[in-house]
C-alpha cells in the first residue's frame, strides 16, 4: 500500500519532468503550463519509507532536486515560446537569477553534484547533473539571444562574455560525458537527454569553424573527444543516448577535423580546400544550416 502511495506521489513530477524536457529536445510549444497545475514538490518523507537506506534517501534527494529544477527549465521554456506573464521585461539578469536562486536552494550534497561534478556515484545522480547542465546551456543561448543586439561581428561574438559562458556550458556537457565510468552510464537516464548532448556538440563545432588566427582549436577537440568516447560509451556498454549525436555529428566532426589538419587557413575561412558538406556528407540541411549560418566564409544560402 505504501509502495503504491509512493508511486502516486512521483506521478506527477515524473510526467511534467518528461513533458519540459520533451519540449526542450524536440523544440516544440509547451501544452502544459506551471499555470495549469498545483502539486507540491515532494518531500523525503514523501518518497522514502521511515526505514529507508541512506542511499535510498540519496536517490530521493536527486529527485526532488530534479522536479525543483524541472520548475526552472519550465519558466526558461516560457520564456521562449512567450507564453508567460511572468517575464514581461526579461534580461539576461533576471533569467540568471532563476537558476541563481534554486542553486542557493540546494542541500550541500546536492550542490556538489550541480556546481562540482562530485557524489555521481548518488542513484540518479549523473542523470541530474546531465539534466542541470542542459539547463545552464538553454539559460546561455536564451542570454545570447537577448543580446543580438549588439554590434559585435559573427566573428567577434565568440570573444563576448555570453557566447564564452555557453561555450563553457556546453563544454561542462562533454566533459562530464567523457567522465562517466560503467556505474553511472548503466544507471539512470532520461532519454531525451540525447539531444542535449547533441546540442552541446553542435554549439563546440559552431564554436570551432568561427576561431580564426589561433593556434589551437579547443572547441573543435573537444568536439571531436565527445565523439569519440561516446563511441566507446555505445561500443563498450550500449548506452544509447550516444545514437543521435552519433547520427547528426559523428561524420561531420571528422569531416572538419580532416579539413583542418590538411589546410593552413584558418578554421573559420572557406577555401578551395575545404570539404563540400554538401556533396560529400549524408547530413540534414537544417543542421548544416544551423552550424554554418552567420559564419564568415560560408554562403547563407548554399543548396544540398
Amino acid at each position: 500500500m505504501i509502495d503504491g502511495m509512493l508511486e502516486v506521489q512521483r506521478l506527477p513530477w515524473q510526467l511534467t519532468n518528461i513533458h519540459f524536457r520533451c519540449s526542450l529536445a524536440y523544440g516544440t510549444p509547451l501544452q502544459v503550463h506551471r499555470a495549469q497545475y498545483d502539486v507540491p514538490f515532494p518531500t523525503i518523507e514523501d518518497l522514502c519509507h521511515p526505514t529507508a537506506e541512506p542511499y535510498q534517501k540519496g536517490a530521493a534527494s536527486v529527485f526532488i532536486a530534479l522536479t525543483t529544477l524541472t520548475d526552472v527549465l519550465a519558466r526558461y521554456l516560457e520564456h521562449v515560446y512567450s507564453v508567460s506573464k511572468e517575464f514581461p521585461h526579461s534580461n539576461a539578469h533576471t533569467l540568471e537569477q532563476i537558476l541563481s536562486d534554486w542553486e542557493e536552494s540546494l542541500s550541500d550534497d546536492i550542490r556538489r553534484i550541480v556546481l562540482r561534478g562530485t557524489h555521481l556515484d548518488i542513484p540518479g545522480a549523473a542523470n541530474f547533473r546531465l539534466a542541470y547542465l542542459a539547463v545552464k546551456l538553454l539559460l546561455r543561448r536564451i542570454q545570447l539571444d537577448l543580446n543580438k543586439g549588439s554590434n559585435l561581428t559573427a566573428e567577434d561574438d565568440t570573444k563576448a562574455p555570453f557566447y564564452m559562458q555557453a561555450q563553457r556550458a556546453a563544454e561542462d556537457i562533454a566533459h562530464l560525458i567523457q567522465e562517466l565510468d560503467a556505474t553511472q552510464l548503466n544507471g539512470f537516464w532520461i532519454p531525451v537527454h540525447s539531444f542535449s548532448i547533441t546540442s552541446a556538440t553542435m554549439f563546440l563545432l559552431r564554436s570551432g569553424l568561427r576561431m580564426k588566427d589561433q593556434g589551437r582549436n579547443m572547441p573543435l577537440s573537444i568536439a571531436k573527444d565527445m565523439i569519440n568516447v561516446l563511441l566507446t560509451h555505445r561500443q563498450n556498454f550500449g548506452w544509447d543516448l550516444a545514437d543521435n549525436c552519433l547520427e547528426d555529428c559523428g561524420e561531420l566532426v571528422e569531416k572538419i577535423g580532416m579539413a583542418v589538419a590538411d589546410s593552413d587557413l584558418p578554421v573559420g575561412t572557406a577555401g578551395p580546400d575545404f570539404p563540400d558538406f554538401s556533396e560529400d556528407l549524408d547530413i540534414n540541411p537544417a543542421i548544416l544550416e544551423e552550424l554554418f549560418f552567420g559564419i564568415s566564409g560560408f554562403p547563407q544560402g548554399f543548396e544540398i
